[in-house]
Protein backbone atom coordinates (compact mmCIF):
# COMPACT_ATOMS: atom_id res chain seq x y z
CA UNK A 1 0.00 0.00 0.00
CA UNK A 2 2.66 2.02 0.53
CA UNK A 3 3.96 2.12 -2.79
CA UNK A 4 0.63 2.93 -4.17
CA UNK A 5 0.36 6.00 -1.76
CA UNK A 6 3.65 7.15 -2.92
CA UNK A 7 2.25 6.98 -6.64
CA UNK A 8 -0.76 8.56 -5.60
CA UNK A 9 0.71 11.79 -4.37
CA UNK A 10 2.90 12.00 -6.55
CA UNK A 11 0.07 12.32 -9.36
CA UNK A 12 0.13 8.65 -10.90
CA UNK A 13 -2.86 6.95 -11.79
CA UNK A 14 -3.46 3.93 -8.79
CA UNK A 15 -6.47 1.58 -10.40
CA UNK A 16 -9.05 0.41 -7.65
CA UNK A 17 -7.87 -3.12 -9.18
CA UNK A 18 -4.17 -2.35 -7.46
CA UNK A 19 -5.96 -0.82 -4.36
CA UNK A 20 -7.65 -3.77 -3.78
CA UNK A 21 -4.53 -6.51 -4.62
CA UNK A 22 -2.56 -4.54 -2.50
CA UNK A 23 -5.03 -4.54 0.48
CA UNK A 24 -5.26 -8.04 -0.07
CA UNK A 25 -9.57 -8.10 -0.37
CA UNK A 26 -11.31 -11.07 -0.91
CA UNK A 27 -13.48 -11.55 -3.84
CA UNK A 28 -16.65 -11.10 -1.93
CA UNK A 29 -15.16 -7.89 -0.11
CA UNK A 30 -14.20 -6.54 -3.61
CA UNK A 31 -17.97 -7.29 -4.96
CA UNK A 32 -19.22 -5.48 -1.86
CA UNK A 33 -17.17 -2.55 -2.66
CA UNK A 34 -17.68 -2.44 -6.04
CA UNK A 35 -21.31 -2.62 -5.63
CA UNK A 36 -21.55 -0.05 -2.62
CA UNK A 37 -19.61 2.46 -5.41
CA UNK A 38 -22.22 1.72 -7.76
CA UNK A 39 -25.30 2.65 -5.38
CA UNK A 40 -26.23 -1.16 -4.57
CA UNK A 41 -28.48 -1.47 -1.25
CA UNK A 42 -27.21 -3.64 1.30
CA UNK A 43 -30.12 -6.01 0.90
CA UNK A 44 -29.17 -6.00 -2.75
CA UNK A 45 -25.65 -6.87 -2.44
CA UNK A 46 -26.46 -10.00 0.09
CA UNK A 47 -28.00 -11.53 -2.25
CA UNK A 48 -25.26 -10.69 -5.70
CA UNK A 49 -22.51 -12.01 -3.35
CA UNK A 50 -24.28 -14.74 -1.17
CA UNK A 51 -24.06 -13.09 2.19
CA UNK A 52 -26.40 -14.64 4.84
CA UNK A 53 -27.79 -10.65 5.62
CA UNK A 54 -27.31 -7.24 5.29
CA UNK A 55 -25.50 -7.22 7.94
CA UNK A 56 -22.79 -9.20 6.77
CA UNK A 57 -22.16 -7.11 3.71
CA UNK A 58 -22.02 -4.46 6.28
CA UNK A 59 -19.15 -6.14 7.55
CA UNK A 60 -17.63 -6.86 4.63
CA UNK A 61 -17.53 -3.24 3.47
CA UNK A 62 -16.09 -2.38 7.16
CA UNK A 63 -13.36 -5.09 6.41
CA UNK A 64 -12.75 -3.65 3.19
CA UNK A 65 -12.99 -0.23 4.19
CA UNK A 66 -10.32 -0.72 7.67
CA UNK A 67 -8.14 -3.07 5.26
CA UNK A 68 -7.65 -0.03 2.38
CA UNK A 69 -6.88 2.48 5.26
CA UNK A 70 -10.02 4.44 5.36
CA UNK A 71 -11.86 2.10 8.37
CA UNK A 72 -13.91 5.56 9.82
CA UNK A 73 -16.13 6.08 7.20
CA UNK A 74 -18.54 3.93 5.16
CA UNK A 75 -18.12 3.89 1.22
CA UNK A 76 -21.93 5.84 1.31
CA UNK A 77 -20.16 8.93 3.04
CA UNK A 78 -17.06 8.47 1.56
CA UNK A 79 -18.57 9.17 -1.57
CA UNK A 80 -21.06 12.10 -0.39
CA UNK A 81 -18.41 13.96 1.04
CA UNK A 82 -16.52 13.26 -2.08
CA UNK A 83 -19.23 14.89 -4.28
CA UNK A 84 -19.54 17.48 -1.71
CA UNK A 85 -15.84 18.46 -2.19
CA UNK A 86 -16.06 18.96 -5.70
CA UNK A 87 -19.88 20.72 -5.76
CA UNK A 88 -17.94 23.25 -3.30
CA UNK A 89 -15.51 23.42 -6.01
CA UNK A 90 -17.02 24.13 -9.19
CA UNK A 91 -18.20 27.51 -8.27
CA UNK A 92 -14.36 28.73 -7.08
CA UNK A 93 -13.55 27.06 -10.36
CA UNK A 94 -15.84 29.20 -12.14
CA UNK A 95 -14.91 31.88 -10.22
CA UNK A 96 -11.15 31.52 -11.43
CA UNK A 97 -12.17 31.48 -14.80
CA UNK A 98 -14.45 34.26 -15.22
CA UNK A 99 -13.19 37.96 -15.78
CA UNK A 100 -15.20 41.28 -15.01
CA UNK A 101 -15.30 41.34 -18.58
CA UNK A 102 -17.51 38.08 -19.15
CA UNK A 103 -19.78 40.00 -16.87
Amino acid sequence: MDELRRRWRAGEPVTLAEAFDAAGLSGRQRAVVWGRLEGLSFGRLARAVGARSRQRVQQLERQAMRRLGVAATSIAAAVHAAEQEHQAGVPRERSRRTTPADI
